[in-house]
């Protein structure tokens, strides 16, 4: 506010005392808001958008005239959505928090303050989320016994919500704050490998918040941190390796021809291959965000929790939606918009192996018709697919398809038998390999991170057996250290990839 001439004494008039401070830079004066107090100046005025020159500040200036920018804020707006909408599901975060103000006697981040809007058994259902490596917790309401679960929960931006609001909520709900934007650079994520818990078999899930403004593509918002990832899920899409493993390919669904993205507020669930800290990427470019398009016509019950189920189709012949049956119910669709296309599969809770499991296509020509088309099976070991029924699995974190109508739209990737020995091994190991016909192959180390280590080999080889071996040096020709590897052969658009182990 220092120098400003629409700042006057007649202007600034108050009721209360407007705690005018000194500017922290020491030039001027500033509006105070500190550990114990925010000045009731701050998002008190109206004025245009044009004056503050940021339409997502909701119109709300300082003091009537101006916008205050000492500490970058803003008057947010959380939506939930009515029961109709999704089941009432919603998984997002909360960037942007009052974090400063009044923390030790009524801190306005703690659920109980921040959610009391629609704390109502009427309203909510359930709010879930999950810290690091511990369980999942959440506050939910007991007929009898009120509201319970952890009420002095910490809300902070780096952490990712699950919402489910009451059966029968007729109208969306809003919760309405004022709110510090968070500054990327001072507020590092923490993720974990393995959870707590020996009851969980497929890696810790970590909820995150995303609370960077600017739309980026999920690849590029996990730029340095990517290659220790296997698995990222938001609502509405999820991206896996193809095996469990570093540098295995990444899998996903194209939304209307782009990749999938992430936007402020969104809660995105991330597994990684081992502990680490990061910060969001905002060096990356900046995209349009997506809203995903729903399916209309199969009826479905939506689920906190999913499994991703691909389907590749016939390019030529592009059904308009497409969804998953397990035992003749509906268990997910998807809006057909590319010919490879991901369903959400809600059948996480004790998936039945000898259910029958059927893919159904609408098409626009054909209404009032359910087609049921014929469908492969990825076999993520033999790196085929196959013409046998899907088994469902607790273990499986996502299954892949095929619609075919012949056997020509089934080709088949040979096994190459990737073999090492000595393993483990000290200080060299041989790469035996045989492929069944020429082509072009690259063989590459990565390390536990997913880091490429070194390139081995790469261009084309003839059919037949081949030995390369490993000294267990990078590309720069520097002994690596102890520990665990992995060899990667790409051969004929798919990965094949061996554990190894280096001794001292």
């Amino acid at each position: 506010m220092e120098n400003n001439n629409l700042v006057t004494y007649e202007n600034c008039l108050s009721q209360v005392d407007p705690l005018i401070s000194h500017h922290s830079t020491g030039l001027g004066y500033s509006l105070l808001w500190n550990n114990d107090n925010r000045s009731p100046l701050i998002m008190a005025g109206i004025g245009t958008t044009g004056a503050m020159g940021q339409s997502t500040r909701n119109d709300r200036l300082d003091i009537g005239a101006v916008q205050y920018d000492e500490y970058p804020h803003e008057y947010i707006t959380y939506t939930f959505p009515s029961y109709s909408q999704r089941n009432g599901l919603k998984w997002m975060s909360f960037p942007s928090l009052d974090r400063i103000w009044n923390p030790t006697t009524d801190d306005p981040d703690v659920a109980q303050v921040f959610f009391e809007p629609i704390i109502d058994e009427d309203i909510l259902d359930q709010i879930a989320w999950k810290v690091l490596d511990d369980a999942a917790e959440d506050i939910h309401f007991v007929t009898g016994q009120g509201w319970q679960g952890d009420m002095y929960h910490n809300i902070i931006p780096q952490q990712g919500y699950k919402i489910q609001m009451a059966q029968g909520l007729q109208d969306p709900q809003n919760i309405a704050v004022p709110g510090l934007i968070p500054i990327v650079s001072q507020n590092p994520l923490s993720i974990k490998a393995a959870s707590a818990s020996k009851a969980v078999d497929i890696g810790n899930e970590n909820w995150l918040g995303y609370f960077h403004e600017t739309t980026v593509e999920a690849a590029d918002a996990f730029e340095g941190i990517i290659d220790n990832l296997w698995s990222i899920q938001t609502q509405n899409w999820t991206m896996v390796r193809e095996d469990m493993v570093p540098g295995s390919p990444w899998i996903y669904a194209l939304q209307h021809g782009k990749d999938p993205v992430l936007s402020y507020g969104d809660m995105v669930i991330v597994k990684c291959f081992e502990d680490a800290q990061f910060y969001w990427n905002t060096a990356a470019l900046e995209q349009i965000p997506l809203e995903k398009e729903l399916p209309d016509h199969f009826d479905f019950e939506e689920k906190p929790d999913y499994i991703p189920f691909y389907v590749e189709l016939d390019a030529n012949d592009l059904p308009r939606e497409i969804a998953l049956y397990v035992d003749d119910v509906c268990k997910g669709a998807a809006v057909v918009n590319d010919s490879f296309v991901e369903i959400p599969g809600y059948i996480v809770d004790n998936p039945d192996p000898n259910a029958e499991v059927e893919i159904r296509a609408l098409y626009e020509s054909k209404a009032a018709v359910h087609l049921i088309p014929e469908f492969r099976v990825w076999n993520q070991t033999q790196g085929i697919y196959e013409s046998k029924p899907i088994i469902l699995n607790s273990k499986d974190y996502y299954y892949k398809l095929r619609l075919a109508s012949s056997e020509e739209d089934s080709p088949v990737t040979p096994e190459p038998g990737l073999q090492v020995y000595p393993n483990p091994f000290n200080p060299s190991t041989t790469i035996k390999f045989s492929l069944p016909a020429s082509g072009e192959i690259q063989l590459d180390i990565y390390n536990l991170k997913g880091q490429l280590v070194c390139n081995l080999a790469k261009g084309e080889l003839m059919s037949g057996k081949h030995s390369i071996v490993w000294d267990g040096t990078d590309n720069q020709h520097k002994k690596v250290s102890s520990g665990l590897y992995y060899s990667k052969l790409s051969y004929q658009n798919t990965s094949f990839v061996k554990k190894m182990v280096m001794l001292k």
